[in-house]
């Protein structure tokens, strides 16, 4: 089946969530700038996307937010329950919505 890039596919019978993942804290560009390059082919064939990149707050309070890559060194067992968190956030989140 031969794909015309320029019409989207409401009725994609392969219609598939994609989860962005990859780099966020070590890339220069906190891994925006591929997700916003790949994001909107993947829209136009009918799929939905979850780009955990453009929600930096997540479900974080401000304080954790703040605090996060300072419990990474300091206070393992803090970041990792954050981290627990954003994972339930992303699992739970309406791509639709992003």
């Amino acid at each position: 089946m031969l794909v015309d890039a320029t019409q989207r596919i409401a009725d994609n019978p392969l219609h598939m969530l994609f989860y962005l993942a990859g780099s966020i804290e070590y890339s220069p560009d906190l891994g925006k700038g591929w997700r916003a390059q790949i994001t909107p082919g993947l829209k136009l064939l009918g799929h939905q996307v979850y780009d955990p990149a453009e929600d930096e707050m997540k479900n974080l309070s401000e304080t954790e937010v703040r605090e996060f890559r300072s419990w990474k060194k300091t206070i393992w067992s803090d970041f990792a329950r954050r981290v627990r968190k954003i994972i339930a956030y992303d699992l739970e989140s309406d791509p639709a919505a992003v």
